[in-house]
């Protein structure tokens, strides 16, 4: 008996070792990002990014955006017309010129990593580039008074939203959106 006490208290220590709060902690979850699609299916259009890293879109040209981590198309989305924006009574007056109102129309995919959570909605970020190459936020507090329908993003979904965009007046360049900071998409603007 005396033999077998060392080994039963030893088997306990074990027991008890196994049975502790503290747990290993978890692995760090890979970050996931929204990007442009770099294969560009059926009437997804140009593949190849201007010298700016956007693709070049057309209106009613559609766009997609892809989770990294599977490489799925999680939305797709096209901006489908672009007018001079009529805005909300006691709106203030736009900061760089004038506004224009993008009608997006966009269907979600599964999206079963939560991507489209992080993306918010295809209110932001919005950039005007001259063509002289001079950049301005298009996406600031005026443009979101005069009129603000950006929807939260939910998977297997169809929206068809309103975007205002406050450009300089009288100036042609590409309106340039841009959710990941990796390139985006680009559409080209009249005078």
């Amino acid at each position: 008996m005396r033999r077998a006490l060392p080994t039963v208290f030893a088997l306990a220590a074990l027991a008890l070792a196994g049975c502790s709060n503290t747990a290993p902690p978890a692995p760090a979850a890979a970050p996931i990002t929204v990007a442009p699609t770099t294969q560009a299916p059926a009437g997804f259009g140009a593949s190849t990014p201007t010298e700016r890293g956007a693709l070049p879109k057309a209106l009613g040209q559609h766009a997609g955006l892809t989770d990294d981590s599977t490489g799925a198309v999680i939305a797709d989305f096209a901006v489908t017309a672009i007018a001079p924006a009529s805005c909300n009574a006691g709106a203030s007056k736009p900061q760089n010129g004038r506004f224009l109102a993008l009608t997006i129309e966009a269907t979600t995919k599964s999206d079963p990593n939560n991507v489209l959570a992080n993306m918010q909605s295809f209110g932001s970020p919005w950039e005007f580039v001259a063509a002289d190459g001079r950049s301005t936020q298009a996406d600031n507090s005026a443009a979101a008074m005069c009129h603000y329908d950006a929807p939260v993003l939910k998977p297997n979904r169809s929206y068809t939203s309103t975007v205002v965009v406050d450009v300089p007046a009288g100036t042609a360049g590409v309106l340039v959106f841009d959710p990941a900071r990796n390139g985006g998409w680009e559409w080209s603007i009249a005078a």
